[in-house]
């Protein structure tokens, strides 16, 4: 699915928004990937108006997809910090399990039962079945492998920032002058009568 690609990645932008502070390189992304978004929700948007036949201008969809985005940006800029709502921590748990059940097995239901049953009851029983079904992955997958998953990743990721870099080659060391290291020669005055030893000073003769 490609198509959707870009609301993920804006997504991922205002995280990064949140997390680290908005910059010129983040805001370019989230205009691009509106743009990109627009595009790719306007055809599916006159498939599915075909289908249903409840026609909207096109109009419509682009500010729909720009209303969200700004409800986005304002989640990454804090513009909500006064709402504190226990409940949509439970909401946004439950978010992508919905996002990964609730299509084609709605669609499935409805091409089943949707000319046996009243559509308003039809759309209102699927809704509560999706969300109830989507708390249980939830609950009983998500959070487990969460457990699992956790402690291991985050030691593999401590393993990469652990991981040192080949050290360059340093430069090799200046070599001294000549003159610099070599000892200075000791000679004994004229005169003297002994040589000089380890433990013997040079000294004049007597």
């Amino acid at each position: 699915m490609p198509e959707y690609c870009w609301y993920f990645i804006g997504g991922l932008a205002f995280y990064l928004m949140r997390r680290f502070g908005q910059d010129l390189l983040l805001w370019l992304l989230v205009g691009l990937t509106f743009l990109l978004g627009c595009r790719a929700a306007l055809p599916t948007y006159r498939f599915v108006a075909l289908q249903a036949g409840h026609p909207m201008t096109e109009w419509g969809v682009v500010a729909a997809l720009a209303a969200f985005y700004l409800l986005m940006a304002g989640v990454a800029l804090d513009w909500f910090r006064a709402v504190d709502w226990r409940w949509l921590t439970t909401a946004g748990a439950v978010t992508y399990p919905l996002y990964l059940l609730h299509e084609y097995i709605g669609w499935e239901v409805i091409t089943a039962v949707g000319r046996r049953v009243d559509p308003r009851l039809l759309v209102g029983a699927l809704l509560v079945v999706m969300v109830g079904a989507s708390w249980l992955v939830h609950r009983w997958v998500e959070r487990p492998a969460a457990r699992w998953l956790k402690p291991r990743l985050a030691a593999s990721f401590a393993k990469v920032r652990g991981v040192h870099l080949p050290a360059q080659r340093s430069a090799p060391a200046a070599t001294a002058s000549p003159a610099a290291t070599a000892s200075p020669a000791v000679t004994a005055p004229s005169g003297a009568g002994r040589a000089a030893g380890p433990d013997r000073p040079v000294g004049p003769a007597r």
